[in-house]
């Protein structure tokens, strides 16, 4: 906490600052200047909240999230019970304060208020104080109704851009994760193609998130079809599981066009090594960069899911008209592998014991600084959520994904992460 000291010294002599007020003072000061990396983990929401809060700080839904969040990563690197609960009640005040805003129709479209709402996301992604990750679908699920109410103006704002990437980001998460179902997010099917008119068409990660909403509202449609069995065709049924599977080899296709600093190289593990609970499988994955892995991460958790609406297509096709012939698929990765390449990425994000007790990084680039460690730990969360749920996987590989995930809640400090491990439930 030298970094708090420094910013508690910057007081004046005499003056005493409210728990609150102090707190986001050294979170300021302290924490998102050691976290230039999270910019882009989250997509400018760390940086568009010093910006945006310099002048907005009269907002009060966005004051008592950002008192939230500084309070509760403060408490927790602290370990002082009295300022979790300070945390908690100013998460409550939170909540409170956006409903009053969203009551409000003006209020309810203001950067302050979606802002506020992404920062209990952030909340709950940190110190997920629930114990219960659903908590988190819950705030996308209110960023998005604000999303709605905002409409195409907020694209064609800096500001409304920034806000509208880091809500997309989580969005996407919360549908492929299983964490927020189809009718309990709404959908911005027009908000998100108008965005990707925003995007770079040649950068590989944009070409993703196009394919991602797109699978997204087909899994909608999906959802709508097996609630209405009863008036649901098998040619339906057929035209939504050809729809997926053409997006599904649009995915394929993707592999074929990253630069060839892209692909990764295989390094096995020596027996010894891998005695450690770091490493599940006999070898590791290295890529170029963090980001780089995780493209490929979000790339095989997208065909993972494919693959799961695929499966759901057959199984309605057959109950529909089990005198049709059964819809086949040919030439599709296996979730299990698609998994396993997860599982073998996680010692070049979280690093790795060797036989020597010796704690490595595989790869040069790497600075395992505490804040490129919690960045590195927040892009692998969310894919190995995804491959632990993959069920043909075996399951000491899952109950190998689910000590990660808990490794990275208790250890890294990502609260949600052990919240997921407990929904992998294999231990």
């Amino acid at each position: 906490m030298a970094d708090a000291s420094k910013a508690l010294n910057e007081i004046p002599l005499g003056v005493v600052l409210p728990a609150s007020e102090f707190a986001m003072r050294v979170w300021f000061e302290a924490v998102l200047t050691k976290f230039p990396q999270c910019r882009q983990v989250y997509g400018g929401i760390l940086s568009n909240v010093q910006d945006l809060f310099s002048h907005c700080g009269r907002s009060p839904a966005l004051h008592a999230s950002l008192s939230a969040v500084s309070l509760g990563m403060i408490s927790r690197r602290v370990k002082q019970d009295y300022l979790s609960a300070k945390a908690l009640a100013s998460y409550g005040i939170a909540l409170t304060a956006i409903q009053k805003a969203i009551n409000d129709p003006q209020e309810a479209k203001s950067d302050e208020t979606l802002l506020a709402i992404l920062m209990l996301s952030f909340y709950e992604t940190l110190i997920c104080a629930s114990r219960d990750p659903i908590a988190w679908a819950s705030h996308v699920r209110g960023a998005a109704t604000v999303i709605r109410l905002r409409g195409s103006a907020q694209l064609r704002d800096d500001q409304g851009l920034k806000l509208f990437q880091t809500f997309h980001d989580q969005y996407l998460w919360s549908g492929l994760s299983g964490l927020g179902t189809d009718s309990d997010i709404p959908l911005v099917p027009e908000l998100c193609d108008e965005f990707q008119d925003f995007q770079e068409e040649n950068m590989p990660l944009n070409r993703i998130r196009g394919k991602s909403n797109k699978l997204l509202m087909l899994q909608t449609r999906l959802r709508n079809l097996e609630l209405e069995t009863l008036d649901t065709t098998a040619e339906a049924v057929s035209e939504i599981a050809t729809a997926i599977n053409d997006l599904d080899e649009e995915l394929g296709e993707w592999t074929e066009t990253v630069p060839d600093e892209w692909y990764c190289s295989v390094m096995p593990f020596e027996a010894e090594t891998m005695k450690s609970d770091d490493i599940g499988t006999d070898h590791a994955l290295i890529y170029s960069s963090i980001w780089v892995a995780t493209f490929w991460n979000s790339y095989r958790s997208l065909r993972i899911f494919a693959g799961g609406l695929l499966e759901r297509c057959v199984r309605l096709h057959r109950t529909v008209d089990p005198a049709a012939d059964d819809l086949i698929f040919e030439n599709k990765p296996s979730s299990k592998d698609l998994a396993e390449d997860i599982c073998a990425s996680v010692p070049f994000f979280l690093g790795y014991t060797g036989g020597n007790g010796e704690r490595k990084f595989p790869y040069p680039q790497h600075i395992p600084q505490r804040p490129a460690y919690i960045v590195c730990a927040y892009q692998l969360m969310w894919p190995l959520y995804v491959a632990g749920s993959v069920q043909s996987l075996p399951l000491e590989r899952r109950r190998w994904v689910a000590r990660r995930l808990a490794y990275i809640g208790h250890s890294v400090g990502i609260k949600q992460a052990v919240a997921l491990s407990e929904r992998v439930g294999v231990y």
